[in-house]
């Protein structure tokens, strides 16, 4: 990577590269680093970096019954299990669309040394928070990646 600081050319490299700067800001990185290389940014061949954020997946389910349900506050409950294919499709099935850059393990699909591990790799909602998702996550990545630096 190359960079200018007070007019002087400063040359940064690494075996791999985790951007972590949040959601929106790791979109926002990506979406600034374009060059002749990259010129959607990096990452971005496939120009969805940034483009679905927020976006929301929705599903409905509706339950009628001839008795009444008095509760007030009634919980919700609900689980795709589709996420892997099956003997006549090999692909992911369920709700997994538009959100993809990145891999099953958050590498960019473009690149093999850039990983993004924040919540930018997921759509969330604004109703539940996502930190507990963003760290098992990390996690998640961080073994990965100690897997593949041995």
């Amino acid at each position: 990577m190359l960079v200018e600081r007070d007019g002087v050319t400063e040359t940064y490299s690494a075996d791999i590269v985790v951007v972590s700067a949040g959601a929106i800001n790791s979109a926002a990185l990506l979406l600034r680093s374009a060059n002749d290389r990259h010129p959607r940014g990096l990452a971005n061949g496939s120009d969805v970096v940034g483009r679905h954020y927020m976006g929301h997946i929705n599903s409905v389910l509706l339950a009628l019954s001839k008795c009444p349900n008095p509760t007030v506050f009634q919980k919700t409950l609900a689980v795709n299990d589709f996420y892997f294919g099956s003997l006549e499709w090999e692909f992911p099935m369920g709700h997994i669309s538009l959100t993809s850059a990145l891999d099953r393990n958050c590498k960019a699909h473009e690149l093999d040394n850039l990983y993004v591990v924040d919540g930018s790799f997921f759509p969330s909602s604004g109703a539940v928070n996502p930190a507990r998702t963003i760290m098992a996550d990390a996690i998640r990545v961080g073994d990965h990646l100690t897997a593949r630096l041995k």
